[in-house]
């Protein structure tokens, strides 16, 4: 299979469902991963995948693709997206994220490659989620940052898929239920290594939940995916733990950051399944994409 290159535009087409190209790592269970796949989320490929299977490359890579119109009218945004924060006590912050270049399947079997480079949060404030994207010529014939999504989908002691209920004071996807998630950060692919990617969901699971480190039994990647909303690509993992529900409840309570996920969401397997085939609008996509998977048995 040929090289997978995503330039994540603003005028790709995000209403497509599975793509003809689709990599999965495990062709075996193709039909059963593909069938009934949730709507409003993209998957670009499956796994699973260990550590050792996965490359990066291009880190930090210097490239300045946007023109000054475009830089002007993301400062604009910024800006006015600031002040409409702070009136309604939201949070705004301008940190380093990374952004994803372009994907492959084909640079070593069984295996993804992710090519990489640096972007910040206001570039994804301004060209992913302000009210008016696409509505000036710059922006909408630009190549988007797509900083990429890192989320944790935890499976407990007790048989349990455990989410997030996100924050009514996040900028996207306020109250509805998620996996305890962030974004790549810079010093997560330091050096080209695919150790700090996946330290990332554990980072983002012991700041939201509480959960120690050493609790942690262990992580696969099961899918790059994009929200067709926010056309953001995303890293969906499996973090698999030696604690029961009640015992994260516990910890999280002594959590270091409240202000993303306020609550926590668990059923069993066949239940999680059921409950977002009733209720669909109460998850995020990538939330529908992480429980369809792990009950796929990928």
């Amino acid at each position: 299979m040929p090289p997978t290159f995503y330039p994540f535009s603003a005028n790709l087409d995000i209403y497509g469902s599975v793509p003809d190209d689709l990599a999965v790592n495990q062709p075996a269970n193709q039909e059963r991963v593909l069938q009934d796949w949730p709507d409003g989320i993209r998957p670009l490929a499956i796994g699973p995948w260990e550590a050792s299977e996965i490359s990066l490359s291009g880190f930090p890579a210097p490239a300045q693709i946007w023109s000054d119109e475009v830089e002007a009218e993301v400062n604009r945004r910024w800006a006015l997206a600031n002040g409409e924060a702070e009136r309604h006590r939201k949070r705004l912050f301008d940190g380093p994220m990374v952004r994803l270049e372009s994907f492959s399947t084909a640079v070593h079997p069984g295996g993804l490659h992710l090519s990489l480079s640096p972007t910040r949060y206001r570039y994804f404030w301004a060209m992913h989620l302000a009210p008016c994207m696409g509505q000036h010529p710059a922006i909408t014939d630009t190549p988007l940052p797509s900083p990429i999504g890192v989320s944790a989908a935890v499976i407990t002691s007790d048989g349990q898929i455990l989410l997030g209920v996100r924050s009514h004071a996040v900028a996207y996807h306020p109250g509805e239920i998620h996996p305890i998630a962030g974004a790549l950060e810079p010093e997560d692919v330091a050096g080209d290594s695919p150790v700090g990617l996946f330290r990332a969901p554990i980072r983002e699971l012991i700041e939201e939940t509480g959960v120690p480190r050493d609790a942690v039994l262990s992580t696969r990647l099961l899918a790059l995916v994009q929200d067709r909303e926010l056309q953001q690509p995303e890293l969906i993992f499996e973090v698999r733990v030696n604690l029961s529900v009640a015992e994260i409840v516990l910890n999280a309570m002594s959590a270091v950051d409240h202000w993303e996920a306020t609550a926590l969401w668990s059923r069993p397997s066949d239940e999680a399944r059921a409950a977002v085939a009733e209720s669909p609008r109460l998850f995020t996509p990538v939330a529908r994409a992480a429980v369809h998977l792990l009950t796929a048995g990928i």
